[in-house]
Parts: C-alpha cells; sequence; structure tokens
C-alpha cells in the first residue's frame, strides 16, 4: 500500500512534469512540423477538434466529485472502489452515447461547411480513441490526483508522451499524412493506459466485496448531482480554447489554420501545467477545508495561484518576445504565427490564477458559480472571435482568448474571498504584483530586441537566456520574492547540499 503524497511533493512532481513535458512538446512539435508540414498539420487540427469538445461534452464532472469523496480516504479502501467503479461505469457510458453523436455532427460539418470530407475518417478514429482510452486514462489519473501520487503521474505522462513522439515520427516517415499523428495517437494512450492500470493498485483495488461495490453506486447520483453544476464550467472552458480554431477554419486556408494549430499547441503545454498544479490543489483545499483550516486553505490557494503565474509567465514574456524565431523552429509558414504567439502564451497564466479560485469555490461547495462565471467567459470569447477575425485573423482569434480571461478573474476573485480568513491582497501585496509585471515587460523587451536584431534560427537560444535573465533579474530586484518565499528557497537550497559522511571510527 501507497501513502497519500504530501502537497509540497505533488507540486513539485507537477512542477517537474510540466517543465519536462513542456520541453519534450516543443521538441516533438518541431520535429512533427518538420516531417508532416504545415498544410497537413493543419488537416490534423480539424480532425482532432471533434474528439477534443466531445472531452468536455461528454463529461458531467463526475471526476471531481471523485476526487472530493476519495481525498478524505485512505489508499486501498474498499470503499473507494466502489466509487470509483461506480464513477468509470458512468463516465464510459454516458462519453460512448456522447461519441456517437458527435461522429454525426462530425460527419455532417466536414462535409457541408468545412468542405473536408476526407477528414471524417480520421476524425471518427480519434472520437473512438477518446471514448476508449483517453476516458479511461482519464478517471484513473483522478484517482492518483485525490492521493496526490505526483512521482507516479509524472512517470506515466512521461512515458506517454516519448511513445507518442516516437510513434507520430514513425508514421510520419512512412505516410506522412494526418493517419500518422491519429494512430500515434491511440499508440502512446494505449501505453499509457496499461502503466496506470498497474500503478494505480497501489491506491485502490481492482476488486471489491459486492456490498462496497453497491455503496459505490448508491453513491454515484449524488456525486453526479455535484458534477453536473460543474459539467457547464469544464464545456464552457473547453470550447473556449476552440473557438478559434474552428473560427479559422471556417474562414481562412488551411495554412492558416495549421500556423494557428502550432502556436495554440505551444500554449496549451503550458495550460497543462495548469491541470497538474489543480490535480494536486483541489483534494488540498478539500482537506483543509473539511478540517477547519482556514489560513492553510488561503495560503495553499494564493500562493499556488502565485507560483503558477510567475512560472507561467517566464514562457509568455521571453517566448512572447522571440515569437517569430520561435515559430520559425516549425518551418516555412509557421512564422506568421509570431505575434499570435505572444498573445496565446498569455493564456496559461491568466488561466492558473482563474483555474485556482475556480478550484476554492469547488472546493467550498459552490461549483455551479464556477459555471457562471465560466459560461460568461465563453460568451465573450465568442463574440470577440467574431470581431476580430475579419480585421485581426489569427492574432484577432489569440487576442479574443486571452482579453476574456481578464473580468474572469476579477470576478472569481471577488466571490472566492467569501471563502477565505483573509484576502487575496493581503498574501500577494500589490508590490510582488507590480514586480510581476515590471519583469513581464522586461523579458518580453530584451527577447523582442535580440530576436529582431539577430534574426536568426541559430541565436534562439542566445535570444531566450537573455530574456529570461532579464525577467528573473527584475522580478528580484523589484522585491517580487516575499518572505515565505525565500524561507522555502532556503530550505529547498538545504536539501539539495550535499550531506557530509560522519568518518567511520
Amino acid at each position: 500500500m501507497k501513502r497519500r503524497g504530501s502537497f509540497r511533493a505533488g507540486l513539485g512532481y507537477g512542477a517537474l512534469s510540466s517543465l519536462t513535458l513542456v520541453a519534450l512538446g516543443l521538441i516533438s512539435s518541431v520535429a512533427i512540423a518538420r516531417v508532416y508540414g504545415v498544410e497537413e498539420l493543419g488537416r490534423y487540427a480539424l480532425a482532432i477538434a471533434p474528439s477534443l469538445a466531445l472531452a468536455y461534452l461528454s463529461s458531467a464532472q463526475e471526476q471531481a466529485a471523485l476526487v472530493r469523496a476519495l481525498s478524505v480516504l485512505q489508499p486501498l479502501d474498499p470503499r473507494a472502489t466502489g466509487l470509483f467503479a461506480a464513477v468509470l461505469a458512468f463516465s464510459t457510458g454516458l462519453t460512448i452515447v456522447v461519441a456517437c453523436a458527435t461522429v454525426g455532427v462530425t460527419a455532417l460539418v466536414f462535409e457541408g461547411p468545412l468542405g473536408h470530407p476526407d477528414l471524417v475518417g480520421p476524425a471518427a478514429a480519434l472520437i473512438a480513441s477518446h471514448a476508449l482510452l483517453t476516458n479511461t486514462c482519464w478517471n484513473l489519473d483522478m484517482v492518483l490526483s485525490a492521493y496526490r501520487a505526483g512521482r507516479d503521474l509524472f512517470w506515466i505522462r512521461l512515458i506517454q508522451a516519448l511513445s507518442f513522439l516516437l510513434l507520430a515520427l514513425a508514421g510520419g516517415l512512412a505516410s506522412g499524412t494526418v493517419w500518422g499523428l491519429v494512430l500515434a495517437s491511440g499508440g502512446s494512450l494505449g501505453v499509457g493506459l496499461i502503466h496506470r492500470l498497474v500503478v494505480v493498485r497501489g491506491y485502490i483495488r481492482l476488486s471489491a466485496p459486492r456490498a462496497d461495490l453497491l455503496v459505490g453506486f448508491r453513491e454515484l447520483p449524488g456525486m453526479v448531482r455535484f458534477g453536473i453544476k460543474l459539467a457547464p464550467s469544464g464545456l464552457a472552458n473547453g470550447l473556449s480554447s476552440q473557438v478559434g480554431i474552428w473560427a479559422l477554419g471556417a474562414a481562412s486556408s488551411l495554412a492558416t489554420v495549421g500556423a494557428y494549430q502550432r502556436a495554440w499547441q505551444l500554449s496549451n503545454r503550458f495550460l497543462e501545467m495548469n491541470s497538474r498544479i489543480t490535480e494536486m490543489l483541489f483534494p488540498t483545499l478539500v482537506e483543509r477545508q473539511a478540517g477547519g483550516d482556514r489560513e492553510g486553505f488561503d495560503r495553499a490557494l494564493v500562493d499556488t495561484s502565485r507560483y503558477a503565474a510567475v512560472a507561467m509567465l517566464i514562457p509568455a514574456a521571453v517566448g512572447g518576445g522571440a515569437g517569430y524565431g520561435v515559430m520559425e523552429l516549425f518551418g516555412p509558414g509557421f512564422e506568421d504565427a509570431g505575434n499570435t504567439l505572444a498573445i496565446v502564451l498569455l493564456v496559461p497564466a491568466l488561466a492558473a490564477v482563474a483555474n485556482a479560485h475556480a478550484q476554492a469555490l469547488t472546493a467550498s461547495g459552490r461549483p455551479f458559480t464556477t459555471t457562471l462565471v465560466a459560461a460568461a467567459q465563453l460568451l465573450l470569447t465568442s463574440s470577440l472571435t467574431v470581431a476580430f477575425i475579419p480585421a485581426l485573423g489569427m492574432f484577432g482569434a489569440a487576442l479574443a482568448w486571452a482579453a476574456a480571461y481578464v473580468p474572469a478573474i476579477a470576478v472569481l476573485q471577488l466571490l472566492t474571498r467569501r471563502s477565505m480568513a483573509s484576502g487575496v491582497f493581503e498574501l500577494w501585496p500589490p508590490r510582488q504584483v507590480a514586480a510581476l509585471a515590471l519583469a513581464c515587460a522586461a523579458g518580453f523587451t530584451v527577447a523582442r530586441v535580440m530576436d529582431r536584431a539577430l534574426d536568426s534560427v541559430a541565436a534562439l537560444p542566445l535570444t531566450l537566456a537573455l530574456g529570461m535573465l532579464a525577467y528573473v533579474g527584475t522580478f528580484a530586484a523589484c522585491g517580487g520574492l516575499a518572505s515565505r518565499d525565500q524561507r522555502r528557497l532556503a530550505e529547498i537550497r538545504a536539501r539539495l547540499r550535499p550531506r557530509r559522511r560522519l568518518p567511520v571510527r
């Protein structure tokens, strides 16, 4: 039996996982773009869009309710198996039903308005892969998340990502068509599913007495009711990220969609970091809320928001400043998304703050409130996308996506205040916020000047390094670190310092 991990260890492995997967994702994106080309990636972007939408359409957020329930149970508790079995059965059935409808709608849309009937087959295969593989993996991840199994999740995701890269490159060299990416997606998910089934046995039993299974199914309606209040929030957030691709697919060329999709995918790599954070934050907030630890609740919420924002604004500032050089890595045609990259890279930082506060509301038993905010954000994103794309193209799609987060964050912070013992700005003073803004400006300016002056892909590492130094130096010089941050850094340095061995007598 394994033990529940600590919040600090979980966040540490989450950060390590995010950094590793972002680096691997960048390498994968460049290699795959070089092998397949901009137009074939545009085709893949359209083919995968229905399955990405399915991920939100087929979820009643019952997994969030499962994590909430498992957060107060010990590993290998028989009740956990019953709860998981009930949620998995419901989730699988719902996903298969919605997947069948999605295939039909996809065929009508691709053969009609989008004019790409040749993509119906790849899209259907990706939808089936999601229903049978991704959904099961997702449910298993929720169990590991509830027990803060950060180390196990790190290795599972790393091996799955490596599998996708190897299979995609093999498919690209063999055929060079969208089918190579489709098969790589399904193959890597199969590898990930087997790995998860092996690991999860340390946290829940894969079989349980009939009585415990019946208890789980009796608890299912309550978990579904809780999840349904939250489900539209996930759907709205997912659609908000997809609006730009669909709008560009209807109004622009495949090359434009392909360039935007690469920039969007880089942003999405950092958005995945948010999920690595919230999967550790949510069970922690539930525990502290249940235990009446309001100060611990506040620290976990605000410090997680702070650290996530500081970390993810580094690629936003530096990568955005060097946007043209970064996009040139992918090959001809992708550099058109240079300015677009600067905007979409802001989204993960904005989403980190928004998601942390949404998790706090959900942990406090107010899931429907997050749904209302997400629905309003989707409406604003859609309206801005329609308004901006005719004049600004892919840059307008990116701007609409990012801009809609600003009012959403303001509203979420006001709503979360009721659940906190202290205010956000008591734990995150305006001076530190100002230091972060100045660091972003410095990192972006240095990277943009160097990118334009050197104008060479070979000089990109130097450009990014100088931009990062400008960011970190400005942040530290302007007082971005709090005293508790300095204590934590000292603890980390002490742990990393090699221990002296005592002489043997």
